[in-house]
């Protein structure tokens, strides 16, 4: 290799001078006068001063010019002879010419030999410069080289060196010249290797190499890679050898350290007890760094202090957590750290510690404690290898004990999965695949199924058996398919106890486990037990259908029945009974709802019994009842509906006591009123509202004066678009009195409406018509500033009233109702307490928790509710209890027949028993006599209303009713 090199360098040209190369400083110049170079010390000084040997190039340029300077003689002698014989003819005259021709001959071959003498010698010294140039760049190349180089002559002598080898071999330069490259030793079995073979390898081989043990003062050697070349000349003639000496000491020391450390490194990882590991921990590290003496201190599990876990001839007889300040420094360092004496502590002192040294522990990237090493010997040091090889102990020893917290969090994170999977109510399992075995169930199967989990791994047809018969195939498909396309699946079925023969409804959820080449190897799952929720799904399929109380179909199951009839016969005729229990209300209130709810159950086997077998019997409302009756007579239905109400003839007898009920009663048919069973029942309930008009224990069908009524009601609604900016709606106000002084306590705000054609048309009219279209809302706004106003102005003329308004169910459901209702009082600037706001009890039932809600910030604001109409709803005394509202309103269809209506006082006298328990006032409708007036005030009535005291008029007739003494009050009969 430095063979190539050499001869690489030596036929390149070289810009440097001759004079560059003479150092006179060097000893070897002395030996070499002329300083030629490095390759100068394998030549004579003889042989250095001749010229050099002629090249063959040389040569072949000599003969050639002896050849043309021949030819030129001769050519001459021949041409010149021949001139002269002609010009010249006298001998005296040929034999001077021929004597000048001879001279000139003689002077100009010889000025043509000095050029060319002296051309060929400029050129013999510019290749001598070259060569000396050339051999101090090698030389340059050698002194600057890392290994150490030699040159040698034939014999194996050393005649020159660089200052690597100088150094490599710790002797100068002049006392290696001259000595043999001898003796050489094989470096590991120190057998001597003869120089002359080593040189005849080289030689014949081109190169020769081998590591040796080098020789060097005091009986030391030194490791070497030891390469020879040999060297020739132009010509191809040996000259000497070229030896290159590599330091593999450091190599070889440097491979012995990582050795040493991967045995270390290798030992810790491989040890799995946690007691032994740091036994190794200690005597790796004390005998890679040749100190004696260790200890191992570890931070508890807070962190907040260190102990001595193991040591090794350190012994700690008292704490092993005293006298830890060289530890904890460490870990606060997080470096290396070294003391000597006598800056250690006391107990070091004690234990006769010349020099200590320690490197912090890392696990997970923070200090976890200390490895600490000593030694009695104060002389003894810390080498960078050392160091090194400590640093690698306690990384180590920081891996090994994160991979023993991460194998102890392992274990007990196995064990509280155990713990989990043992206290799991599901089953958790994993199957093979294709074989359906077994490979991982839990122990919940055997309270689930009464089999042990072994049961499952012995048997691999259990599982299947275990099913009812009729979900095997669902199960079978379900899975074929997940394994085929999807991934995942859900089925549900039911299996059989193996104790009690008990059918249980289970979930099964599977998912199909593939490997890297997409083949299903595995399915695992979880079979959670939902016979509850089936059992509860059941139930709740059934009460989407039915009545929880009576088990009749409700209103979905009622339509749906209808449909399914309609479907199958399209041109069949049918007819539909709207059934409503006139007052049922009353028996929840007074008796209670156990009560309420018997007498439903009596009033449906009452019904059941009068049906015909086809009839489809539904409960639809609190107490409604629907009957669905196929192929009725049309001319019949009037009779069908005398059947109906015959079973409310007979008594109810609740509680011991007998109690009177009748039913109005619409009715709506097929195909005549409605194609469609929910449009039938809509027609039907309109039939039943206009037979709850006429009064109780009526029945209505919807058709001629319905259908009409209908037709008119959508004439009302295009009439009342613009009725209020055309100024025929206005706000009429009944007064209210205290019944028992007879004074105008407020008053009831009511609309009426004279069309354009000057036509007075009814509240009861126009009402529901403005509910229907919608019209109602922005009505009802309006109303309430009117009056807000109204009330403004009286408060301004002296009169201070409170004027009650009612609130549609539409127009109070909305969000923003309260917000309304206060900006109208802000706009007019009266107190809330003149304004009494009256609810129907549909409004309240329509969402009792936005009425509850809405009545109490009404009543934070100091506004007074009312319930109007009370009696004829649904209101129960719960939801009643649950309302902040002030006043009772009994509707008039009570007051109407006092005093001679026994049924209708006993009602009264509750309703009003009733608003004296909840701390309200009642206010009586319909007040046309002085008797009603008396009677009502003897049952404790607070307030009535009716013509007797006055009808609904315009503000400035209450104005002036309200300023004046009442005409009521003087009356000559006394009250």
């Amino acid at each position: 290799m430095l063979k190539s090199s050499f001869e690489t360098t030596l036929t390149g040209p070289s810009p440097m001078n001759a004079h560059d190369h003479a150092r006179p400083s060097d000893p070897r110049s002395s030996r070499d006068p002329r300083a030629t170079g490095r390759l100068s010390a394998l030549t004579s000084p003889t042989e250095f001063v001749s010229p050099p040997p002629p090249r063959e190039s040389s040569r072949r340029f000599n003969r050639r010019l002896a050849l043309a300077y021949i030819l030129l003689a001769a050519l001459w002698i021949l041409v010149s002879d021949s001139l002269v014989n002609a010009l010249f003819t006298a001998p005296a005259s040929r034999e001077l010419a021929q004597t000048l021709k001879g001279l000139f001959f003689i002077i100009s071959s010889g000025l043509l030999l000095y050029v060319l003498l002296r051309h060929h010698l400029a050129a013999l010294y510019s290749v001598e410069r070259q060569l000396v140039t050339r051999d101090a760049h090698i030389g340059r190349i050698i002194d600057t080289m890392a290994n150490g180089v030699a040159l040698i002559d034939l014999q194996g002598a050393l005649v020159d060196v660089n200052p690597a080898l100088c150094r490599l071999l710790h002797q100068p330069a002049s006392a290696l010249l001259g000595t043999s490259l001898g003796p050489l030793n094989h470096l590991d079995s120190r057998e001597p290797l003869a120089l002359d073979h080593a040189l005849t390898r080289a030689r014949s081989n081109g190169s020769f190499a081998a590591e040796l043990a080098y020789p060097i003062h005091h009986e030391h050697h030194v490791e070497v890679h030891l390469t020879l070349a040999p060297l020739f000349d132009d010509d191809g003639q040996l000259t000497g050898y070229v030896a290159d000496f590599l330091n593999i000491g450091d190599v070889r020391r440097a491979e012995a350290h990582l050795e040493g450390i991967g045995a270390v490194i290798e030992e810790l990882a491989s040890e799995s007890d946690i007691t032994t590991l740091g036994d190794k921990a200690l005597r790796a590290a004390s005998e890679l760094t040749e100190f004696e003496l260790g200890e191992i201190a570890l931070c508890t599990p807070d962190a907040s202090t260190l102990s001595i876990i193991w040591n090794r001839g350190l012994p700690r007889e008292d704490d092993a957590s005293a006298n830890l300040d060289f530890a904890a420094d460490l870990v606060e360092s997080g470096t290396l750290t070294s003391r000597h004496f006598p800056d250690i502590s006391d107990y070091y002192r004690d234990q006769g510690v010349g020099r200590v040294a320690g490197v912090p522990i890392v696990r997970d990237e923070k200090p976890c404690g200390a490895l600490i090493i000593a030694t009695r010997d104060t002389q003894r040091q810390l080498s960078p290898r050392h160091i090194t090889m400590l640093n690698a102990v306690a990384r180590q020893l920081g891996v090994a004990l994160h991979r023993h917290a991460l194998l102890l969090e392992a274990r007990t994170s196995e064990a509280r999965f155990r713990d989990v999977i043992d206290t799991v109510p599901d089953i958790l399992y994993r199957t093979s695949l294709p074989d359906f075995a077994t490979t991982f169930i839990s122990p919940a199967t055997e309270r689930l199924l009464g089999y042990p989990a072994r049961a499952f791994y012995e048997d691999t047809q259990l599982w299947r058996s275990r099913i009812h018969p009729d979900d095997r195939d669902v199960i079978t498909r379900t899975i074929e398919h997940a394994i085929a396309r999807d991934e995942t699946y859900v089925v549900r079925y039911r299996s059989i106890h193996r104790n009690d023969e008990r059918t249980r409804w289970f979930e099964d959820r599977g998912h199909v486990e593939r490997d890297a080449d997409h083949t299903p190897v595995a399915i695992t799952g979880v079979i959670s037990d939902i016979t509850a929720q089936k059992i509860a799904q059941d139930r709740l399929t059934f009460l989407a259908y039915n009545d929880s109380l009576t088990t009749l179909p409700n209103r979905h199951g009622l339509i749906e029945a209808i449909e399914a009839h309609i479907l199958q016969h399209p041109d069949a005729s049918a007819a539909l009974f709207y059934v409503d229990l006139d007052r049922f209300h009353l028996v929840n209130d007074i008796l209670g709802h156990d009560a309420g709810d018997a007498l439903l159950l009596d009033a449906r086997d009452r019904l059941e019994s009068l049906m015909p077998p086809d009839a489809i019997l539904a409960r639809i409302g609190a107490d409604e009842f629907v009957v669905f009756m196929p192929s009725p007579q049309i001319d019949s239905l009037e009779s069908h509906a005398h059947t109906i109400q015959s079973a409310f003839s007979r008594p109810f007898s609740i509680k011991g006591q007998d109690s009177f009920l009748s039913a109005s009663i619409g009715i709506a048919a097929f195909p005549r009123d409605a194609t469609d069973a929910t449009t039938l029942l809509k027609q039907a309930h309109r039939a039943l509202s206009h037979a709850k008009d006429i009064g109780p224990a009526n029945f209505s069908l919807y058709a001629g004066e319905l259908a009409e009524r209908q037709q008119r009601r959508l004439a009302l609604q295009s009439q009342l678009h613009g009725a209020v900016e055309r100024g025929e709606i206005r706000v009429a106000y009944q007064p209210i009195i205290d019944l028992h002084s007879g004074r105008i306590t407020g008053a009831e705000a009511l609309l009426r409406w004279t069309n354009a054609e000057g036509h007075t048309i009814s509240p009861a009219e126009f009402i529901p018509a403005a509910e229907e279209s919608g019209l109602i809302v922005p009505l009802g706004d309006w109303v309430l500033e009117r009056v807000c106003q109204q009330i403004a102005q009286w408060q301004h003329d002296g009169l201070d009233v409170s004027v009650a308004v009612n609130l549609s169910p539409l127009q109070f459901l909305r969000s923003d109702i309260v917000e309304r209702i206060l900006a109208a009082l802000s706009n007019a600037r009266i107190p809330a307490e003149r304004l009494a706001l009256e609810l129907t009890e549909s409004a309240i039932l329509a969402d009792p928790e936005h009425t509850a809600r809405v009545v109490r910030r009404l009543r934070d604001h100091g506004l007074r509710v009312a319930i109007d109409d009370f009696g004829t709803g649904y209101s129960s005394l719960e939801r009643l209890k649950q309302l902040p509202v002030q006043t009772l309103k009994i509707d008039r269809s009570f007051v109407k027949d006092l005093p001679g209506d026994e049924r209708d006082a006993s009602i009264v006298r509750s309703i009003v028993t009733l608003s004296q328990s909840f701390a309200m006032h009642a206010l009586a409708e319909g007040i046309e006599t002085r008797e009603q007036w008396r009677l009502l005030r003897t049952m404790g009535c607070h307030y009535g209303q009716g013509f007797y005291f006055s009808p609904a008029i315009s503000p400035e007739a209450l104005f002036q009713k309200a300023t004046s003494p009442p005409a009521w009050l003087q009356q000559t009969e006394p009250l």
